[in-house]
């Protein structure tokens, strides 16, 4: 079983990602598609329809709007995950980078050590 650090520090899936929003994005389209012909959410409808083509009142308008969404959740599920993988990458490079101690805190760090040592003597 993979410990909380190793989940942190795997890449997303993009395809799988654009998958899911393809499936969700789809299906909340179809299902205002369908809400809309009984006259709810036919504002929701008409603005959608400026988005995808062929997104209209009819039995095969709302399919193609349909086949829209899916395609545009699709492509946007993939972009989401490849940019999460392109950052989570670039911040685990930056971070792995050895880290530049400056004289000053070197030697603040040894007096903070020799004081802690000789007050536990005393």
């Amino acid at each position: 079983m993979d410990t909380p650090e190793n989940t942190l520090e795997r890449p997303i899936d993009s395809i799988a990602l654009g998958f899911a929003l393809a499936s969700a994005w789809g299906l909340a389209v179809a299902v205002l598609g369908f809400a809309s012909r009984h006259g709810w959410g036919t504002r929701w409808r008409a603005l959608l329809s400026d988005v995808y083509v062929g997104f209209e009142p009819g039995r095969g308008r709302t399919s193609a709007g349909v086949a829209w969404a899916a395609a545009d959740g699709f492509l946007g599920g993939v972009a989401v995950g490849w940019l999460y993988n392109v950052f989570t990458r670039s911040r685990a490079d930056s971070s792995d980078a050895p880290v530049q101690e400056t004289a000053s805190s070197t030697a603040a760090e040894s007096a903070a050590g020799s004081s802690t040592t000789t007050s536990a003597g005393a």
